[in-house]
C-alpha cells in the first residue's frame, strides 16, 4: 500500500525523474493494488495508463485482471480473448499472452483471489486448469 501511495504521489509532481519512474511502475502499480486486494484502485490506475498507452500490452493484461476482479467479467474476457496468441514485449525478454494470463492467475489462486472468469479464460485460451501439468 505504501509503494501504491508512493507511486501516485510521484506521479503527481513535477519533476522529469518521478514521472518516468511513475510511468514505467504503473503496470507494476496495477498488480500491487490487485495484490492488495485494493480493486477500485487498480481498476482506476489500469484505465488511466490505458488511456495513456492503449496499445501496451502490459498494461492490458493487468487491466483485464482488474476489471475482472472488479466485476465486469464480460469487459474482462473481451481483453483476454482480443489478445490471445499475442506476445507481450518486456525486458529482458518477451511473454506470451496466455502464458502471461496463466501464471497470473495461478500467483491469484496462491493468494486467495479467485473468481470463476478465470476457468472459462483458461479454457477460451485453450489452456489447461492449474495442476493437470498443462498450464505454465
Amino acid at each position: 500500500q505504501a509503494l501504491i501511495e508512493w507511486l501516485e504521489r510521484e506521479s503527481a509532481t513535477d519533476g522529469a525523474w518521478a514521472k518516468r519512474m511513475a510511468e514505467k511502475e504503473t503496470v507494476n502499480l496495477v498488480w500491487y493494488a490487485i495484490l492488495a486486494k485494493d480493486f477500485p484502485k487498480a481498476l482506476a490506475v489500469a484505465e488511466s495508463a490505458h488511456g495513456k498507452r492503449p496499445t501496451d500490452l502490459a498494461i492490458e493484461i493487468n487491466r483485464a485482471h482488474a476489471l475482472m476482479l472488479s466485476g465486469r467479467d464480460a469487459e474482462a474476457r473481451a481483453i483476454y480473448r482480443a489478445h490471445k496468441g499475442a506476445i507481450i514485449p518486456v525486458k529482458p525478454t518477451s511473454v506470451p499472452w496466455d502464458q502471461a494470463v496463466a501464471s497470473d492467475f495461478n500467483e491469484l489462486r496462491k493468494l486467495g483471489i479467485e473468481r470463476p472468469l478465470m476457468d472459462d479464460v483458461i479454457e477460451d485460451l485453450g489452456l489447461s486448469r492449474p495442476g493437470d501439468g498443462t498450464v505454465p
